[in-house]
């Protein structure tokens, strides 16, 4: 049995204490602390502190010297998404194994930047995102199968219904602020459907054309932020792909849940539904029974896959479901989706 990976927090800003309690529940871990640079904002210690306190961690606020400790040898960076890149890198130069919250960057810069230090390094490089499920894992094992034939067609919906609407608390600034989390819904949401996407399919775009707008929240009209946008993508099969993403305020969700992906093949369409625990292959002619693709008591929390996945990596040296190619596929098209928004264009990406 392999020894536990000594996994240390980095910053507890945002989502951390999510990742933590996992991280914390596997048995392949163990957390060792959590740390986060002395000059913050004293709301950003508080959140470290709660993080510290639930686990019954130590936190420090000298980041480099708790990234300098020979017990620490992998970190999840999790602050404010302005310093997912600067944290991870810091992290890297470190010598750590590092997993980080998405986006990875908010700057097409900033991404690259990242990317190209963990081409570098020997640890791992992982990066978290919403592919863990039980469904999206069986719509993979389908497609890998080859039981849909040829891909001919991919539609991705990643819709947050619970939107603030005309709702703005001065409070929630920094949930919404560019500044602070570098754009709107398609940075923050739109990697969800794209990742998925390409871990069903193994396909990325080519090209992009992007529409968004801000339909929806009184925050994103303020801000000058999307709360919606659609993405019609040229895939590297030659295919189509449509990508709605966004955060709404409506009753409910058309699907189940927030991210669903539906497949079409020479053979037939397989539907995934983040929140249903099977996916659901349906054939093209009349009268063709169903084929669903169960998972075996597997859990349904979003990220539960993709931390144990990470911790087998570290203590491997395996391949992480998301690493640097990933992150590069994705990133780039979110950031020429963004160009195309702007400039009404196709933009090719690469």
């Amino acid at each position: 049995m392999a020894e536990k990976l000594r996994v240390g927090l980095v910053s507890g800003v945002r989502h951390q204490e999510d990742y933590a309690r996992v991280l914390a529940q596997h048995p392949g871990v163990a957390l060792v602390g959590i740390a986060d640079d002395a000059d913050l904002p004293e709301e950003y210690h508080d959140l470290n502190r709660a993080i510290a306190d639930e686990h019954n961690l130590d936190y420090s606020t000298d980041l480099d010297a708790f990234l300098a400790r020979d017990d620490v040898d992998a970190v999840c960076v999790a602050p404010e998404y302005a310093r997912h890149t600067p944290l991870a890198l810091r992290a890297l130069a470190a010598d750590k194994h590092v997993l980080v919250d998405k986006p990875i960057g908010i700057t097409l810069a900033q991404c690259d930047a990242l990317i190209a230090a963990a081409r570098r390094t020997t640890r791992t490089f992982a990066w978290i995102a919403r592919i863990g499920h039980p469904s999206l894992q069986r719509a993979r094992d389908a497609v890998a199968s080859g039981d849909l034939g040829e891909i001919v067609n991919v539609n991705a919906h990643f819709l947050a219904t619970y939107g603030n609407g005309e709702k703005w608390d001065e409070e929630e600034r920094a949930f919404f602020d560019p500044v602070v989390n570098g754009g709107g819904e398609l940075l923050n949401f739109g990697l969800y459907p794209l990742t998925a996407i390409l871990n069903v399919t193994g396909l990325a775009p080519t090209a992009v054309h992007c529409v968004k707008g801000a339909y929806y929240n009184r925050p994103h009209r303020e801000l000058d932020i999307e709360d919606m946008a659609l993405l019609n993508c040229e895939m590297e099969s030659g295919i189509l792909a449509s990508v709605c993403v966004g955060r709404a305020h409506v009753p409910g969700n058309l699907h189940k849940s927030d991210l669903w992906l539906e497949v079409t093949g020479t053979k037939g369409t397989l539907v995934a539904d983040e929140l249903e625990p099977d996916a659901v292959l349906t054939g093209a002619t009349p009268g063709y029974v169903e084929r669903r693709y169960r998972t075996p008591g597997g859990t349904q929390a979003h990220f539960d896959a993709v931390i144990d996945n990470f911790v087998w990596a570290a203590q491997t040296g395996g391949q992480p479901f998301l690493g640097a190619d990933e992150a590069e596929k994705v990133m780039h098209t979110v950031f020429a989706a963004y160009e195309s928004a702007a400039s009404g264009a196709i933009v090719e990406i690469g």
